[in-house]
């Protein structure tokens, strides 16, 4: 009898530790807590080998990405190459938009408000303090991911 009830007590903390253990593998559920813990930079890399710097903030339902200026800089000496970088921030500045978005089991859709129907799929998952999002194949008219880093 007692033997019995040391092999189930066995198996019972050999269970608690395997679970215990998993939970430092990036497997776990990202909560929406922790989407809105932080505010987001957001780096694409467009098919020019150029990078887009945006920022995304999430509350409980709406994930709002803007841009991040800083990134703006010329590389050029010609003052009218100088002009149309303050010009481009001055524009980007004012970009701002904000999508509905619905999270369960690290899947995140994002909906545009003004079109409902269009909507995005993704699939979570952490990488350290960064959080990747791919799209979810065949289901979005693109593929890839981006990476979302703590600001």
């Amino acid at each position: 009898m007692y033997k019995r009830q040391a092999i189930n007590l066995t198996t019972l903390l050999l269970m608690v530790i395997a679970v215990g253990c998993g939970n430092g593998n990036g497997n776990e559920n990202i909560t929406k807590e922790d989407l809105q813990k932080n505010d987001w930079l957001i780096e694409i890399d467009d098919d020019d080998g150029e990078y887009a710097v945006m920022t995304a903030t999430f509350s409980e339902t709406n994930l709002t990405i803007g841009t991040d200026n800083s990134s703006l800089q010329s590389e050029e000496d010609d003052e009218l190459e100088e002009l149309g970088v303050v010009f481009d921030g001055v524009v980007w500045e004012e970009f701002e938009y904000t999508y509905n978005y619905t999270l369960e089991d690290n899947q995140l859709v994002m909906q545009d408000p003004e079109y409902e129907t269009e909507m995005s799929y993704f699939f979570l998952e952490r990488d350290g303090k960064n959080i990747i999002f791919t799209f979810i194949e065949g289901m979005n008219d693109e593929d890839g991911s981006f990476v979302l880093t703590p600001r």
